[in-house]
């Protein structure tokens, strides 16, 4: 999944039952791209 990963954006993601990645939608080359990891636990990891 690709979204603008904005604080909002980032806050309102929910755990699931399995960890799951939701990456940067940045389509500019050469910027990088930055990735969050939300655990079944809820925790966030960038």
């Amino acid at each position: 999944m690709a979204v603008n990963l904005t604080e909002t954006a980032i806050r309102v993601l929910k755990a699931k039952k399995t960890s799951f990645y939701v990456w940067s939608n940045s389509s500019q080359r050469g910027t990088g791209r930055l990735g969050v990891k939300v655990q079944s636990s809820g925790s966030k990891i960038f």
